[in-house]
């Protein structure tokens, strides 16, 4: 089991990538910033399994508000692309390996929060 505690609030989906009228893709700066903040608590943690279970519990700041569905994706887009999920050669994998997801939203207006807990199945 790895616990990561990440001192930002994942965006939502409607606020992690943005497209242009010519069809590119990018990600906004804010989801840029989640992601380096992200990468740095990452840092050194990884669990190796077949599939995986992931809890998310985010604990929202004054006055921001999103949809608790529209979280998920950074959250798990983070954990793969940091190395987090390994495969049972310890090799990276993707998030489709996650077989459960449990999460909460909930309001800490002094201390905005993403707490994630990654354990391996099987």
């Amino acid at each position: 089991m790895t616990r990561i505690i990440i001192e930002m609030e994942p965006m939502g989906v409607n606020h992690y990538v943005r497209h242009t009228r010519s069809g590119r893709h990018y990600k906004t700066k804010e989801a840029l910033s989640f992601e380096e903040v992200g990468a740095i608590a990452c840092r050194g943690l990884a669990v190796s399994a077949k599939a995986f279970a992931v809890t998310i519990n985010i604990y929202q700041g004054a006055k921001k508000k999103g949809d608790i569905d529209g979280y998920a994706k950074q959250v798990l887009d983070l954990l793969a692309n940091c190395g987090v999920l390994l495969d049972r050669n310890g090799r990276r994998t993707t998030d489709a390996h996650v077989t459960e997801l449990h999460m909460t939203k909930q309001r800490d207006r002094l201390n905005p929060r993403t707490e994630i807990i990654v354990l391996g199945l099987v």
